[in-house]
């Protein structure tokens, strides 16, 4: 199970009632990004860093008033604290601890906003989180729909072929498929099963 990192405008990221950020908010820094894309497809307020230095797609979503991304490498996390600066909040992940690069961190008590969990029970909550997570995935795998097969060929209207290569079961279900150019995209799955994003099977010849 991934890891997420979010930004958040409270002191924590799970405990933000009143310091949500406003869609509004949000979309109009991705409109004053040029490496960010709205991609409704996934979702209200997804959107796609388009330049990430592996050149492959990253997926942002606002949900639940913090911007989250899941699974988020370095280039990733530092892109997060400049969006956080952006948009007047932090990059946290999610044991609490507070980003101002990919390799610095910080826990919230450190800079004198409150105590925060003794270092047990923060482990415990985040085996907790985990543990809750893990079964997530669980009951949405048995449950979610599945266009296509792993191992599928595809095709997206805009970006061309590529293979089917996992499903992604989070605040939004993705189907993620790895183009023939190498890069990797995310594209979401409707409850229905109906894929919004529009691919189609592709028949080899």
């Amino acid at each position: 199970m991934s890891y997420d990192v979010c930004i958040t405008r409270a002191e924590h990221s799970w405990e933000n009632e009143g310091r949500e950020i406003p869609l509004d908010d949000w979309l109009r820094v991705v409109s004053e990004d040029p490496g960010l894309q709205l991609r409704p497809d996934a979702g209200q307020g997804a959107a796609a860093w388009t330049a990430h230095p592996d050149g492959r797609e990253v997926l942002f979503h606002l949900s639940h008033g913090n911007v989250v991304a899941s699974g988020p490498d370095e280039p990733v996390i530092d892109k997060l604290v400049e969006l956080a600066e952006a948009l007047g909040g932090r990059a946290q992940g999610d044991d609490g601890e507070i980003y101002t690069s990919s390799n610095e961190w910080r826990w919230p008590e450190e800079e004198g906003e409150g105590a925060a969990p003794p270092s047990g029970l923060r482990g415990l909550a985040a085996a907790v989180r985990e543990a809750v997570r893990t079964a997530r995935d669980v009951v949405m795998g048995a449950l979610a729909p599945k266009p296509f097969p792993v191992g599928a060929r595809v095709r997206d209207p805009l970006l061309g072929k590529g293979e089917v290569i996992g499903y992604e079961y989070g605040p939004l279900h993705m189907i993620v498929v790895k183009l023939d150019d190498g890069r990797v995209v995310r594209r979401g799955v409707l409850l229905d099963g109906e894929y919004a994003a529009g691919l189609e099977a592709v028949e080899e010849e």
